[in-house]
């Protein structure tokens, strides 16, 4: 949320349901997959990903 203002994140976490996302974790690879979209290292990889 470092990119939210203070009204965005308000809004995000009065309503949490709606902005939560459920996932079934099922091995190593999820972890690799979440690494990879969220680690500030990994930003070049990201942006290879996405071409």
């Amino acid at each position: 949320l470092g990119t939210s203002t203070a009204k965005e994140a308000k809004e995000y976490f009065s309503n949490m349901d709606r902005h939560r996302i459920i996932f079934k974790y099922e091995s190593i690879k999820d972890d690799l997959v979440i690494q990879l979209a969220f680690h500030n290292a990994l930003s070049n990889d990201r942006k290879d990903l996405i071409k």
